[in-house]
């Protein structure tokens, strides 16, 4: 995006909000609800003393917010300030709040406060809050389309939605219960026929929305009126499959969640309904940067360590693992070179667990002397001291594929600084990010999705390295034009 502010309509948190594990304490302290997971895709908005702000979390004790607090020195920690929590410009909770702590974020200043009228029934709060958000959204029924919206993107959507329909139609005549004789090459002839569809026809559509949706991004209140245009035109149709829902969804509180692109890894025709089978190939064909992504880290991991010296083990540390399945099949298939130390790094806890657990019955299976360590800690834990970042052996390879797409500039200057220094001499630094590809993501991921990257081409890429010194960069692309990949080699 141009203005590099991420910003998700239900919701969902971007990566440089999302926290890892904390310290725990046997003092009861209610618990906190993010934001983001509580609300849904009806997330609230908070005043504090009449500063429009983002509820960040909430208890039934407290609160916090989000936002770009310009004159601090009126919030002192102590002090008792007016609250105000509403959906639609309809009050949901209006009282006091006494400041309990004050803390810089990426995205502005965190303000937490403990409310001074008791106990906030939360179950009562989010009901009203579902009734505001339906009554808003109602009241939008019927009315014609957004102005901003321009009418060639306008017949895009119509020409997708017939597209979509019009498959519908023609696999919905085999009923769900015949799918399970529906054996052998008459169906899977049937898929393949559309896959040939979805490759062709979908794949133009694909193109036409990029180039319409990258004009749209010049100007954000036109972006914002075409994305909600497609959400209330072409996404009911493809959240009507499991993994387009997920995706659009977020039911994990952030975008592109481990177990959505563990569907996406997974490479199968999914779905209860020959529809939905067609609906999640067009899941893998949208993918399909993502897919050649994950195979080319792995090509990348196993030149490193084959090319590695024999001596020591060979060492790779990845941020923002998700499934991390490069790194599973390369525990799975390596049967030369050195033995592998990974590290995997993610703030989410589930990630980590499956990541692991699938690493070590490779690690068994092969017998190697192989090695994995996880760490629950966010990105942002990188940027301070922390002891998965000082304990770390100096790495032949650290990466990330999924991370940085998120991050504005800066935060991924600072990034890159940071970690370089942890590199072997002659070790490699590898980000990758989706790109500005005519035949890329930004119409799928940005318009359809709610999903909203940071699309960079060949010169944004060498701009994370800016100002690091004794590296060379050079810059890859992926084999489907989706995804580019910043090479930085530790040369002193």
């Amino acid at each position: 995006m141009l203005d590099q502010e991420l910003k998700f309509a239900n919701g969902a948190s971007n990566y440089d909000k999302l926290q890892g594990a904390a310290d725990r304490s046997f003092l009861f302290r209610a618990p906190r609800h993010r934001a983001a997971m509580f609300f849904g895709e009806a997330r609230p908005h908070g005043r504090v003393d009449g500063h429009p702000c983002a509820v960040n979390d909430i208890s039934f004790s407290g609160v916090s917010f989000i936002g770009d607090f310009d004159d601090l020195s009126r919030f002192e920690v102590g002090r008792s300030i007016p609250l105000r929590i509403e959906q639609a410009n309809r009050s949901l909770y209006e009282g006091r709040g006494t400041l309990r702590r004050v803390e810089e974020n990426p995205k502005g200043v965190m303000l937490a406060f403990s409310f001074e009228d008791g106990a906030v029934d939360l179950n009562a709060l989010a009901d009203r809050n579902l009734l505001a958000d339906a009554k808003s959204a109602l009241a939008g029924v019927g009315e014609p389309a957004q102005a901003d919206v321009p009418t060639a993107y306008r017949v895009l959507c119509a020409d997708a939605v017939a597209f979509l329909n019009r498959f519908r139609v023609i696999l919905d005549r085999i009923p769900a219960g015949e799918l399970e004789y529906a054996t052998g090459s008459g169906f899977d002839d049937v898929l393949d026929a559309c896959l040939e569809k979805i490759e062709k026809d979908w794949g133009a559509i694909i193109v036409r929305g990029n180039k319409l949706v990258a004009e749209a991004m010049r100007d954000r209140a036109v972006f914002n009126a075409v994305k909600e245009y497609t959400e209330r035109t072409v996404t009911p149709i493809l959240t009507e499959e499991a993994t387009w829902a997920r995706a659009y969804d977020k039911p994990l509180g952030y975008p592109g969640d481990y177990l959505a692109m563990d569907a996406i890894y997974a490479n199968e025709r999914r779905g209860h309904t020959l529809f939905q089978k067609f609906l999640h190939m067009t899941v893998q064909y949208t993918a399909r940067g993502l897919m050649s992504r994950m195979w080319m880290m792995g090509d990348i991991l196993k030149s490193a360590q084959t090319a590695a010296a024999m001596t020591e083990p060979f060492r790779a540390m990845n941020l923002g693992c998700g499934p991390a399945t490069e790194i599973v099949h390369r525990l799975a298939t390596a049967d030369v070179g050195p033995q592998q130390r990974f590290t995997l790094i993610d703030q989410d806890e589930g990630a980590l667990g499956l990541a692991i657990a699938r690493s070590r019955t490779a690690i068994a299976r092969a017998a190697r002397g192989d090695d994995i360590v996880g760490y629950n800690i966010s990105f942002l834990d990188l940027l301070r001291e922390n002891r998965a970042y000082s304990e770390a052996q100096p790495q032949d390879v650290i990466y990330s594929v999924g991370v940085l797409d998120y991050l504005n500039d800066r935060l991924c200057n600072r990034l890159v600084k940071r970690l370089v220094p942890k590199l072997k001499i002659g070790g490699k630094l590898v980000i990758a990010n989706v790109n500005t590809s005519d035949v890329g993501m930004m119409w799928q991921t940005g318009a359809l999705l709610d999903w909203e990257l940071i699309y960079r081409d060949r010169r944004d890429m060498l701009a994370m390295a800016a100002g690091v010194d004794g590296v060379e960069c050079n810059v890859l692309t992926d084999p489907t034009d989706n995804v580019e990949f910043l090479v930085v080699k530790r040369v002193r």
